[in-house]
């Protein structure tokens, strides 16, 4: 091709670049991903951390305060489940059982209890278990270590990790009993020598008003209705 053919033949035409963006430059873009993202920076974690421990330390001081509430009750505090097995026994409970609460760790009533005993305090446990309802029992009759023992116990429905079970709270009522059974022998005792001491003897109120008679007044006044 001639020298005069080259020269007259039309350059090719280049993109009109004018306006538009610039290449990407990918090393150039890197450090605006290395940024840190709203809400997870160093001092976000920090705040999150704080916050934990924060909250650690009160779970921790709550249930210091509970192990001195249930310890220092006083009272017999314990929970078991629905098939008499012990979850949980405060010192109290444990020394009256004669021994320390890791003593009585997966036992059951039956361990504890002679077996009608074991089975009468079951009854009672399942009773609000199975009704949701609290029950109380005000006089119960109950053996540890050999010896007879009255007890006034509530028991509360709850759940155990979701397993069905009951707190009970016994207050021992021992001495209380056998006090009021003191009584009422000394009582029946008086009443015997009244009875028979073969005078009549009447109770008057400082208004004239006849409270009793012995059964030798009864005898000789059987019209007197008290």
């Amino acid at each position: 091709m001639s020298k005069a053919k080259r020269e007259s033949q039309p350059a090719p035409e280049r993109p009109d670049t004018a306006g538009a963006p610039p290449a990407p430059a990918g090393r150039e873009r890197l450090p605006s991903l290395q940024r840190p993202i709203a809400g997870f920076g160093h001092g976000d974690t920090d705040r999150r951390q704080a916050d934990r421990r924060q909250t650690e330390q009160a779970l921790r001081a709550s249930e210091e305060q509970y192990r001195v509430l249930v310890e220092s009750a006083g009272e017999a505090i314990f929970s078991v489940d629905i098939d008499g097995r012990f979850l949980f026994l405060n010192h109290t409970a444990a020394a009256d059982l004669g021994g320390a609460p890791e003593d009585y760790a997966g036992k059951t009533l039956w361990d504890v209890f002679p077996k009608e005993v074991a089975g009468r305090h079951l009854d009672a446990i399942r009773r609000a278990i199975e009704s949701g309802v609290d029950y109380v029992v005000a006089e119960a009759p109950s053996i540890l270590r050999g010896e007879p023992r009255w007890f006034h116990t509530s028991i509360r429905p709850l759940k155990w990790s979701g397993t069905p079970a009951a707190l009970l709270i016994a207050r021992d009522i021992t001495k209380r009993k056998h006090a009021e059974e003191a009584l009422q022998e000394s009582e029946e005792r008086y009443r015997s020598v009244v009875d028979n001491i073969g005078l009549g003897i009447a109770l008057i109120s400082p208004e004239m008003r006849i409270l009793a008679l012995n059964r030798q007044m009864k005898q000789w006044f059987p019209g007197i209705d008290l």
